[in-house]
């Protein structure tokens, strides 16, 4: 496996075990909290979890996301390229509803720009990369083998031959 692919192997299988445990650390503390806040005012604890739940439930896609990636390059599927570069796609998509200030058109055009050449870098890596071409190359070819037909056991000594 390609150092990169490797690193980042490593790399998401801590961001999804962490945003994992954050969400769950965040459902375990909110029944026994004092105060919430939203929007700086104060809140119950249900409009409260009503407010955070779509953050959690994001967060919570996108650690399974970084988990199946890494189970992906460690079992080494040839659908983890394709997931990877999906990741960065939906990533870029869904950059200007990240961004604080999205009314700040400047700042949004230069998060979005700077999240696009690294995408592109990611696909130039991923598919154009001899070394990690060569290496995807390999896994399509590996799991596109058909299997090999089951071999017969031998007869036993006690048993006559077959004609």
């Amino acid at each position: 496996m390609p150092f990169l692919l490797r690193c980042g192997m490593a790399f998401l299988a801590v961001v999804g075990a962490v945003g994992v445990l954050a969400v769950a650390l965040i459902l375990l503390v909110a029944p026994i909290a004092g105060t919430f806040v939203v929007d700086d005012e104060p809140a119950t604890r249900g409009q409260f979890l009503s407010s955070a739940l779509p953050m959690l439930l994001a967060l919570l896609a996108l650690a399974a996301l970084a988990l199946a990636i890494a189970w992906a390059l460690w079992k080494e599927r040839p659908w983890s390229r394709t997931a990877i570069l999906v990741c960065w796609l939906v990533g870029l998509f869904t950059l200007p509803g990240l961004v604080p200030d999205a009314s700040d058109s400047r700042a949004l055009r230069s998060e979005v720009t700077t999240w696009a050449v690294l995408a592109a870098l990611v696909w130039w890596y991923l598919y154009r990369k001899r070394a990690v071409a060569a290496y995807y190359r390999a896994l399509i070819a590996r799991h596109e083998r058909p299997a090999a037909p089951p071999v017969p056991p031998p007869p036993s000594p006690s048993e006559p031959p077959t004609p």
